[in-house]
């Protein structure tokens, strides 16, 4: 069918191309498969660079092939309306790829000197793109008042990124960055208007699962990123050798860091009920000790924890003793919040250490750390720098994971009972009453 619409001359100049391009991939193909002598990877690294660049030139000649028929009305009766689709379809390669394909084949006939710079070693293939790319979206958006020749305007934005591309080291992400500053300094009124429908647009979720855990998503313009990102990479630093977390899990865990600090730091953030902001947690001393039957910890937002979080969220918090009816549970008595290590203390140990003690090892800043007792104070621990150490909230809460599997262990009947406990009827025997359960605590 597409012989019978066109020459056959066309055809069989790329026929006789792909002959040639096979026989070069099976060349390389045995210099792959070829022993590197030692001594010979730096050479065998220029080779191999060497060869790169040839293939730009392959893929540039491509290119101008795919201009070509594209103005021959080729995508007609294809069913594709763009080249970029046709490519991606009829290639059957990735979009982003075909993107590339396409920006060089449709690149403004303006450009002859970057053409004539790649062709003369000066500049990449990828750079020429990125010229071709942008110099094509400023003249799109032109004020065709001001400049009513599109390839004045081009030509104008092309000495700019020409420019920066010939300068040692410049890289495709550099003229990415200048080109779309350039398209908003000839074209203010479309960045004004596209950061507005950014801006516009933001929007976050955070919804509370049924499996008692949670999804938080978040968008936005470019000046709310530069926030986010900065407040993140505060909670951050490079990945140790023993860190096994992923990047997604490095990021929570930042993003949690950063909300942990903004509570411990809330005497500065607007009042939440008259108090400061915080997660208020009803926890009895039989809970945080791990008794059989022990009540579970509710907080304020209505979210049961399990002892291993509660008892690491225990360990450097504020602490109110709360006396209830044991029938009721109505409070009887409110003492006063106090923290659990005090100022002193806490002072004395970052100084001591500078970051997270954690046995495998941890670079979190110690100022960024929760105190840790060795020995729990609801163990009968004392709170003093002889049972103290800076942990981070990510191994602080390692840490009560680990206790509460070796607890299963050590219990391994101990959920499948607690799922078959029913609540007792409060039927007693004449006589004298029982006696009733000690007070609970808060934390």
């Amino acid at each position: 069918m597409f012989e019978s619409r066109r020459s056959s001359a066309a055809p069989s100049h790329l026929g006789r191309a792909r002959e040639l391009l096979c026989a070069a991939a099976a060349e390389v193909a045995a210099y792959a498969e070829a022993e590197i002598l030692p001594g010979a990877v730096e050479d065998v690294g220029a080779e191999i660079a060497e060869t790169v660049a040839d293939l730009e030139r392959v893929k540039f000649a491509v290119c101008a092939a795919l201009g070509s028929f594209e103005r021959a009305e080729g995508l007609a009766g294809s069913g594709y309306k763009r080249l970029v689709d046709w490519v991606t379809h009829t290639c059957v390669m990735p979009r982003a790829e075909a993107y590339s394909y396409a920006r060089i084949a449709q690149r403004p006939a303006a450009l002859g000197e970057s053409e004539e710079a790649y062709r003369g070693a000066e500049i990449s293939l990828g750079q020429l793109e990125r010229i071709s790319e942008w110099s094509a979206k400023a003249a799109e958006e032109r004020n065709r008042t001001a400049w009513p020749d599109e390839d004045v305007f081009v030509r104008r934005a092309e000495a700019v990124l020409l420019g920066l591309a010939c300068q040692e080291s410049t890289t495709c992400e550099d003229l990415r960055v200048a080109g779309r500053k350039l398209r908003y300094q000839l074209n203010p009124a479309t960045h004004e208007r596209e950061y507005r429908q950014r801006y516009d647009f933001r929007g976050a979720t955070f919804a509370r699962t049924r499996d008692n855990g949670f999804h938080f998503e978040a968008w936005g313009d470019e000046v709310s990123a530069d926030a986010l990102q900065a407040a993140l990479e505060a909670f951050g630093s490079p990945p140790q050798p023993a860190d096994e977390r992923r990047p997604r899990q490095r990021l929570f865990d930042q993003l949690i860091d950063m909300a942990d600090f903004a509570l411990k730091n809330s005497d500065r953030l607007p009042l939440s009920g008259g108090e400061r902001a915080q997660v208020r947690l009803v926890v009895s001393l039989e809970t945080l000790q791990g008794a059989q039957g022990a009540l579970p910890v509710q907080s304020d937002y209505g979210t049961v924890y399990p002892v291993s979080a509660t008892r690491a969220l225990a360990k450097d918090c504020l602490l109110r003793r709360i006396v209830t009816d044991p029938l009721t549970g109505r409070p009887l008595d409110v003492g006063r919040a106090e923290r659990i290590f005090p100022l002193r203390s806490r002072i004395a140990l970052t100084t001591t250490h500078s970051t997270c003690q954690w046995e495998d090892g941890c670079d979190r800043p110690a100022r960024w750390c929760q105190i840790d007792h060795h020995q729990a104070w609801y163990e009968g621990g004392a709170t003093d720098i002889d049972n103290g150490r800076p942990l981070c909230r990510r191994h602080n809460l390692e840490k009560e994971h680990r206790r509460a599997a070796g607890a299963r262990e050590r219990h391994p009947t101990t959920r499948r009972r607690r799922h078959r406990t029913r609540p007792a009827r409060a039927v007693h025997p004449p006589g004298d009453p029982p006696d009733p359960p000690a007070p609970t605590h808060s934390a």
